[in-house]
């Protein structure tokens, strides 16, 4: 399975998106062990994997090309 971003992770809020697309990559992967590959850009946001789902397995395309993220952004502060 591949999960590809909408998004490069230029701040522009498509990050969601992104977290969307992983997200459903997991969700298909169900109990049958998989491989998702993530195309380049930031995944950024909150993951769940369902209980008793199999091996998952998360690797980027390009090292260091894909970021999962969890954290959100914080601007303007002082």
């Amino acid at each position: 399975r591949y999960a590809a971003p909408s998004s490069r992770g230029n701040g522009s809020g498509a990050d969601a998106a992104n977290a969307q697309e992983l997200q459903a990559a997991i969700n298909a992967a169900g109990a049958t062990p998989t491989r998702i590959v993530l195309a380049d850009g930031r995944y950024r946001g909150y993951y769940s994997i369902a209980a008793g789902a199999s091996a998952l397995v998360l690797a980027a395309a390009n090292p260091r090309q894909a970021v999962i993220s969890g954290s959100d952004v914080v601007t303007a502060w002082t």
